[in-house]
């Protein structure tokens, strides 16, 4: 695979008229590049968005601090990184001077560009309500991006089961301080999480479906590269018709007990 299969593989899903980007990225399952070092891949990931999406384009990406529940560490908006798991393209992100972070410990988002304060700048320490920064993704409309994996990997379902309010999530709060540069700026937090009394196990594959038939879902036709694109708006209410239709749709029901 070669760097320029990858520029045109990725201007293959640009939609118009879009000013926001959500970007989920799996280095390890993208593959190797003949003509690119491992150690310069997330800056020329970050360099093909800028020069296919538009350098007045806001990207965005997650960049959860886990050992806030894991661990009870206090989570720092400047100086907590972003927990391992996540991958290494939104720690990249999160050393760009520039980003900018919202205050959720285990959901929150790192942006870059000029919409970056409207999405991460909100009184709420909350994951997905009202004018969470989640909640400004989608009044934004956001096209997510997908970079070497899957629907498996597309946060916002959370956001709209949220919404729906499915019966295996709950609703935990954190009684631990929030900081930004070492200054206190919030004493909780709360999080939509998995009730860990059920066995739940996800599968995105019906969504996925069911997005790419009714045309919502850009596929890239280069089959060395797995890239996707996708607005928030047309998912969410897919997401909202077919849980309406089945609580559990999007969930293993062979292998989940509710």
């Amino acid at each position: 695979m070669k760097k320029s299969e990858f520029i045109e593989a990725l201007s293959e899903i640009k939609t118009n008229n879009t000013k926001s980007y959500l970007v989920h990225v799996s280095i390890i399952d993208l593959g190797i590049f003949d003509d690119l070092r491992i150690e310069d891949m997330n800056k020329f990931l970050f360099t093909s968005l800028v020069k296919i999406f538009g350098k007045n384009s806001t990207f965005s990406t997650m960049t959860p601090f886990y050992e806030y529940a894991d661990k009870k560490k206090e989570f720092d908006l400047k100086r907590s990184l972003p927990s391992k798991e996540i991958g290494s393209f939104s720690k990249f992100i999160f050393n760009k001077k520039n980003s900018h972070r919202s205050k959720n410990p285990l959901f929150n988002i790192c942006s870059i560009g000029p919409l970056a304060k409207k999405i991460t700048k909100s009184s709420k320490y909350s994951d997905f309500e009202t004018r969470s920064s989640w909640d400004n993704l989608f009044r934004l409309n956001t096209e997510m991006i997908f970079i070497g994996c899957d629907l498996s990997k597309c946060t916002f379902i959370r956001y709209i089961e949220h919404k729906f309010k499915v019966p295996y999530l709950i609703k935990k709060t954190f009684n631990i301080k929030i900081r930004s540069n070492n200054r206190v700026i919030g004493l909780q937090s709360s999080s939509t999480l998995r009730n860990l009394n059920l066995k739940i196990i996800y599968d995105t594959t019906k969504f996925q479906k069911s997005l790419k038939k009714k045309g919502f879902l850009n596929i890239s036709s280069n089959k060395n590269f797995n890239l996707m694109s996708l607005k928030m708006k047309p998912a969410f209410k897919v997401g909202i018709d077919s849980l309406r239709k089945d609580t559990l749709f999007f969930l293993n029901k062979k292998v989940s007990k509710i």
